[in-house]
């Protein structure tokens, strides 16, 4: 019977979060969807000028998500019992807008972003985060880390043992990616509320790849 040793090597790999992306989510309603298409195009030349204006390509502003669907309002009237009661009605369109651009970090053009995204006629919600630049890089350091964590551990193991290592027999790997792009968490802010001169002072935490290699070796005395 061959014997055999598994071991699963993992990475926490560290790289600084250089680049900042802001998303902006807009929302609204129009009585036609023609309208309501028009909405999210004026919305998004909005946004590109404004980024223009701040010295941002148009071309960095890109569209996560749109979409365009019937909306409904309750209203009550009574029944042949005399009881009231409520039906949906259709009242128009409602739009949803998902915006995304991103730049190499600097607090001083995420302060102008900011207010200028503030005073937008659209009014976006707006959600700040960070990443890195080269997530493909990062994520095989990673790899390559767990792979040597699942080697040292299986020498160690088979050392303990009295037994060394043989062939490789298997291995394989996978990720415990949390988010997309490996985005740090960052932050919100509310465009009824937010100040329209905003001081930033950010400096992000590093992103975290996390990866595993799980592999089998035979041992042999």
């Amino acid at each position: 019977m061959d014997r055999t040793i598994n071991v699963t090597g993992r990475s926490v790999y560290k790289a600084p979060a250089d680049m900042t992306r802001v998303t902006l989510d807009i929302e609204g309603t129009n009585r036609t969807y023609e309208g309501a298409i028009r909405a999210c195009a004026d919305n998004g030349r909005e946004i590109k000028d404004r980024l223009e204006s701040i010295g941002l390509r148009r071309e960095s502003l890109k569209t996560v998500s749109q979409t365009v669907k019937p909306h409904y309002k309750e209203i009550s009237y009574r029944d042949a019992d005399g009881d009231k009661t409520y039906k949906r009605v259709k009242d128009g369109f409602e739009f949803s807008n998902v915006l995304r651009f991103e730049f190499t970090n600097d607090n001083e053009i995420l302060a102008k972003a900011m207010g200028s995204m503030m005073a937008a006629t659209c009014q976006p919600d707006v959600r700040i985060s960070f990443l890195n630049s080269d997530p493909v890089r990062c994520r095989e350091a990673a790899i390559a880390d767990a792979a040597k964590d699942a080697r040292r551990k299986a020498e160690i193991l088979a050392e303990a043992m009295g037994c060394r290592l043989g062939p490789l027999m298997d291995v394989s790997y996978g990720t415990q990616m949390s988010r997309d792009h490996y985005e740090n968490d960052g932050f919100a802010l509310c465009c009824a509320s937010a100040a329209e001169d905003l001081d930033l002072d950010i400096d992000p935490e590093d992103v975290t790849f996390n990866e595993t290699v799980d592999a089998v070796w035979g041992i042999v005395d």
